[in-house]
């Protein structure tokens, strides 16, 4: 009869053992508290399907017609850049996907005022813009014009197409 893994690598090596238990449990404490994706092996595991063909849109911030990169940066920092401007469209057509996770994952709490107070970007100043172009390296002066562009893309196999790009947002800094 075959016995499980885990049984198999205790018999074998109890230190490995309990790295192995000690990650299990800490996995799952992480999923439970909804923070699953802080565990690298779950994050973008089935995000994208290579196999076939499909369509995604993606944002960039430009300063003055010059794009704010961030290609520099480390894997995580991309990712969270993208998923930051993405999030911030969002609060500006009215979607706030912010307010969504916090009433579903404090609900009732005290904290769900506090972090909707620190965590939403107020949409009548220009902090939030400023900070995402600091991470470009990007430095804003008086009367910088701001504009977020909407990219469409397609994916064939190994190719990507822009099938339109569209200016969502401008805004000028007084």
């Amino acid at each position: 009869m075959n016995k499980w893994f885990i049984i198999r690598l205790y018999q074998h090596s109890k230190p490995a053992f309990v790295v192995v238990a000690l990650y299990i449990l800490l996995y799952a404490l992480l999923f439970v508290k909804k923070m699953d994706m802080v565990m690298f092996p779950y994050n973008s595991m089935f995000s994208v399907d290579f196999t076939r063909d499909y369509n995604t849109d993606t944002y960039q911030l430009k300063l003055d017609d010059r794009p704010v990169t961030y290609t520099h940066l480390l894997w995580w920092k991309k990712d969270f850049m993208e998923t930051s401007l993405r999030n911030y469209v969002l609060l500006l057509n009215r979607e706030p996907y912010i307010e969504k996770y916090i009433q579903y994952a404090y609900a009732n709490t005290p904290y769900s005022k506090f972090l909707l107070k620190q965590l939403k970007p107020s949409m009548h100043d220009h902090s939030w813009l400023k900070w995402y172009a600091s991470f470009g390296n990007k430095e804003t002066s008086a009367y910088t014009m701001f504009s977020i562009w909407k990219y469409h893309l397609t994916f064939n196999g190994n190719s990507i197409h822009i099938d339109s790009s569209l200016v969502l947002h401008e805004k000028l800094q007084p």
